[in-house]
Protein backbone atom coordinates (compact mmCIF):
# COMPACT_ATOMS: atom_id res chain seq x y z
CA UNK A 1 0.00 0.00 0.00
CA UNK A 2 1.10 3.37 -1.14
CA UNK A 3 0.56 6.26 1.64
CA UNK A 4 -0.23 9.96 0.37
CA UNK A 5 2.38 12.97 1.03
CA UNK A 6 0.18 16.07 2.60
CA UNK A 7 1.51 19.06 2.04
CA UNK A 8 0.53 22.10 4.42
CA UNK A 9 0.95 25.59 3.97
CA UNK A 10 -0.58 28.91 5.68
CA UNK A 11 -1.07 30.10 9.19
CA UNK A 12 0.90 27.63 11.19
CA UNK A 13 -2.14 27.54 13.55
CA UNK A 14 -4.72 26.24 10.75
CA UNK A 15 -2.14 23.82 9.60
CA UNK A 16 -1.60 22.28 13.19
CA UNK A 17 -5.18 21.86 13.31
CA UNK A 18 -5.61 20.21 9.62
CA UNK A 19 -2.25 18.00 10.65
CA UNK A 20 -4.06 16.35 13.55
CA UNK A 21 -7.19 16.16 11.73
CA UNK A 22 -5.08 13.83 9.14
CA UNK A 23 -3.30 11.93 11.88
CA UNK A 24 -7.10 10.94 13.14
CA UNK A 25 -7.87 9.77 10.15
CA UNK A 26 -5.01 7.74 9.71
CA UNK A 27 -5.42 6.34 13.01
CA UNK A 28 -8.94 5.58 12.09
CA UNK A 29 -7.84 3.72 9.02
CA UNK A 30 -4.93 1.94 10.47
CA UNK A 31 -5.33 1.44 13.50
CA UNK A 32 -3.68 3.30 16.47
CA UNK A 33 -0.11 3.15 17.36
CA UNK A 34 1.20 4.62 14.28
CA UNK A 35 4.98 5.88 14.61
CA UNK A 36 4.62 9.58 14.04
CA UNK A 37 7.79 11.66 14.22
CA UNK A 38 7.23 15.25 14.26
CA UNK A 39 10.57 17.82 13.31
CA UNK A 40 11.56 20.85 11.97
CA UNK A 41 13.73 20.81 9.38
CA UNK A 42 16.91 21.25 9.69
CA UNK A 43 17.08 19.52 13.21
CA UNK A 44 18.73 16.50 11.80
CA UNK A 45 20.89 15.87 9.31
CA UNK A 46 19.09 15.13 5.87
CA UNK A 47 20.36 11.45 5.89
CA UNK A 48 18.94 10.94 8.85
CA UNK A 49 15.22 11.82 7.66
CA UNK A 50 16.22 9.20 4.83
CA UNK A 51 17.00 6.27 6.99
CA UNK A 52 14.35 6.41 9.30
CA UNK A 53 11.90 7.01 6.37
CA UNK A 54 13.29 3.96 4.68
CA UNK A 55 13.51 2.15 7.88
CA UNK A 56 10.18 -0.25 8.83
CA UNK A 57 8.17 1.29 11.43
CA UNK A 58 9.08 -0.70 14.71
CA UNK A 59 5.80 -2.79 15.81
CA UNK A 60 3.43 -0.34 14.02
CA UNK A 61 1.43 -0.15 11.25
CA UNK A 62 3.01 3.21 9.55
CA UNK A 63 5.16 5.62 10.16
CA UNK A 64 4.32 9.53 9.81
CA UNK A 65 6.43 12.45 9.68
CA UNK A 66 5.58 15.43 9.86
CA UNK A 67 8.23 18.00 9.15
CA UNK A 68 7.82 21.77 10.11
CA UNK A 69 9.26 24.49 8.39
CA UNK A 70 10.26 22.71 5.46
CA UNK A 71 10.73 25.71 3.95
CA UNK A 72 14.08 25.62 5.28
CA UNK A 73 15.28 22.79 3.13
CA UNK A 74 17.92 23.82 0.77
CA UNK A 75 17.61 23.19 -3.16
CA UNK A 76 19.56 19.85 -3.13
CA UNK A 77 17.42 19.06 -0.06
CA UNK A 78 14.00 18.94 -1.92
CA UNK A 79 15.58 16.97 -4.86
CA UNK A 80 16.42 14.43 -2.25
CA UNK A 81 13.37 14.25 -1.19
CA UNK A 82 11.81 14.50 -4.64
CA UNK A 83 13.68 11.25 -5.51
CA UNK A 84 12.78 9.77 -2.29
CA UNK A 85 9.14 10.60 -3.15
CA UNK A 86 9.53 8.81 -6.09
CA UNK A 87 10.06 5.63 -4.32
CA UNK A 88 9.36 5.71 -1.08
CA UNK A 89 8.79 3.23 1.68
CA UNK A 90 5.55 1.54 1.57
CA UNK A 91 4.71 2.10 4.97
CA UNK A 92 6.07 5.38 6.00
CA UNK A 93 3.73 8.81 5.64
Amino acid sequence: MKFPLFVLLGHPFLCEEKRKEILSTLEKELGSGLAVSIRRAGEIPLAQWMTEARTLPFLAPAQIFSIRDADQFSKSDWNAWQEYFESPHPQSI
